[in-house]
């Protein structure tokens, strides 16, 4: 065999590899299992964030939710994005799990868990319901309109790094978009503001004799 021979011979293994990974990795995202697992993620995330909401508000939380997958800032996972560091304050809290008397409750979550996960499969469709909430596809940001659950660090976070969304359908009062008890915002276009500096006391000069 002659070297390019072999160099040929190599290439084409190396190219059956990578094609046989990405067909991999395509069978795994549309997998029962993985695409299980998403729906649980993402019941968990609606359960703790929007449970008594009515049905509106819950499905806003699960689109916005899905919403950061497909923005190409976070992961595609959805469990991966819920369960990111500093995201969603109930992940590093006790978990609250459902009772008996949630099952109705909880039923509707899985339902609209379900559907979104179908969703996220087509973005355009995922922003298309998103869209008709009123919710633009960077509308990925979310904070209860009480402030219950905000600490010091998110709130200078909304206050340089995000904006309000506005309900367009109420264009001209330019009214902040709340759905069920959370207000949407959306990244500052320019990036986030510097954070304020503190102020230098003045120092105290004495006199000269």
């Amino acid at each position: 065999m002659t070297f390019k021979g072999f160099v040929n011979r190599v290439s084409l293994a190396l190219s059956l590899i990578v094609l046989f990974g990405f067909i991999a990795i395509i069978w795994y995202f549309q997998s029962d299992g993985y695409l299980q697992r998403e729906r649980n993620c993402l019941e968990k995330n609606v359960w703790h964030e929007a449970r008594g909401e009515p049905y509106q508000g819950k499905l806003a939380v699960g689109l916005v939710t899905a919403l950061r997958t497909v923005s190409g800032k976070y992961s595609y996972s959805l469990c991966v994005t819920v369960y990111e560091r500093r995201q969603f304050s109930w992940t590093s809290e006790p978990e609250k799990i459902p009772t008996a008397r949630d099952a109705a409750v909880y039923k509707g979550i899985q339902n609209i868990a379900a559907n979104v996960v179908e969703l996220k499969k087509n973005p355009k469709a995922l922003l298309r319901a998103a869209a008709e909430l009123g919710i633009p596809p960077d509308g990925y940001f979310y904070k209860r309109t009480d402030n219950v659950g905000v600490g010091e660090g998110g709130k200078d976070y909304f206050d340089r790094c995000l904006v309000e969304v506005k309900d367009p359908k109420d264009p001209t009062s330019q009214k902040h978009l709340v759905i069920g008890a959370h207000g949407f915002h959306r990244p500052r276009p320019g990036g986030c503001l510097p954070r304020a500096q503190p102020k230098a006391e003045p120092k105290n000069i004495e006199k000269k004799k």
